[in-house]
């Protein structure tokens, strides 16, 4: 696993996020050979950046290289970027969010909730109401389970939750 950020792991960052809206085919191109640099070679930071680059725009199947090169990372490091842009992904890539979340409560259920109880309360309440208030929950066997672990493990109870203003958590009262 690569650990340090160099100068060419910022540039890198900086061009793959310039071209998260494509607008022409040689930008597609662009965008998925710099997307499969980090085949084999992406740590943290450079996973979150791929997480970055799901949006809502229609991208003709482009985003799957981005999925194809965080499924070949570290799991654990591919959950934690996952969970940690978990909030702007379902503001920004609700769809998106959906069925990453959903496939991988799917493979790993115990993994993915076990690094979420490690993070802000804040992403544990949208991974929480991401499984309730979408189909997940009808549709993957693991999900309820681990709703329910999720608040069990320090995450108030959806009906006393806070609730997200301006993608912030705000208290009730």
């Amino acid at each position: 696993m690569k650990v340090n950020t160099t100068n060419r792991d910022k540039n890198w960052s900086n061009r793959i996020l310039q071209l998260k809206y494509r607008t022409d085919e040689s930008q597609e191109r662009e965008f998925v050979d710099l997307v499969y640099q980090a085949m084999n070679n992406c740590n943290l930071e450079m996973a979150k950046t791929l997480m970055k680059t799901f949006n809502d725009k229609n991208d003709y199947g482009v985003q799957e290289a981005v999925v194809n090169v965080l499924n070949s990372i570290e799991t654990e490091i591919y959950y934690r970027a996952l969970l940690e842009e978990l909030p702007r992904l379902v503001d920004e890539a609700p769809e998106w969010a959906e069925s990453i979340i959903a496939g991988e409560i799917d493979t790993n259920p115990d993994l993915l909730a076990s690094i979420a109880q490690e993070l802000s309360n804040d992403i544990r309440l949208r991974l929480i109401h991401l499984i309730k208030d979408t189909d997940i929950i009808e549709y993957v066997p693991n999900a309820k389970k681990i709703g329910l672990e999720l608040e069990k493990g320090g995450v108030e109870p959806i009906i006393h939750s806070p609730v997200l203003i301006n993608n912030k958590c705000e208290s009730d009262s």
